[in-house]
């Protein structure tokens, strides 16, 4: 025996359900595209910022091994104590201790930089940017309102609510009547 249904009231809103669904999945796509477009911009600019970290940090020794130089001198001369000789040193290697931790950061950042680039981890990277301050001609309003447009993960939010909502009357439909042939 054959039974087709010509016409139902569950059926309309089935396949609008389903069609919010499909552009549901759409939408979720596009969140993941710019989940990863967005961890790769952050990973970069933390990359570029530990750079110049360590850069601030290579000049800092550089100028605490002058200073220590310089109480050497000092000393010698008759001028300084010791003591104060003593004192850049520990200053010195203090700041020895702090730039081998900015290497360690910046090792980090180039490594997640890699795995967000799907490269070895241990990879090289020399970028050409550098960290600039830009000044925005947008207003805080105008940007809110352009992101709130853009966001994906809101349009999903909304076709969900749709795709329940046809679900509702999906099952509201049930006890409805329904046009089917039957043949055999």
């Amino acid at each position: 025996q054959l039974r087709q249904t010509l016409w139902s009231f569950r059926l309309g809103s089935a396949i609008k359900a389903a069609r919010l669904a499909r552009l549901m999945g759409d939408a979720q796509v596009r969140y993941a595209e710019v989940a990863v477009a967005l961890e790769a911009v952050r990973a970069y600019n933390a990359f570029l910022l530990s750079r110049e970290r360590l850069a601030v940090g290579e000049k800092a020794v550089a100028l605490q091994e002058a200073h220590v130089k310089l109480a050497q001198l000092r000393r010698d001369a008759g001028v300084a104590t010791d003591l104060e000789v003593l004192r850049s040193q520990v200053s010195l290697e203090n700041q020895r201790a702090e730039l081998l931790r900015l290497r360690g950061a910046n090792d980090w950042d180039r490594g997640t930089l890699n795995a967000v680039m799907l490269r070895p981890i241990d990879a090289p990277i020399d970028p050409s940017d550098t960290l600039d301050v830009v000044a925005l001609d947008a207003t805080l309003e105008e940007t809110t309102r352009a992101a709130l447009a853009s966001r994906p993960e809101i349009e999903i939010g909304h076709l969900n609510q749709d795709v329940q909502d046809q679900l509702v009357m999906v099952e509201r439909a049930e006890g409805r009547p329904r046009l089917d042939l039957l043949g055999s």
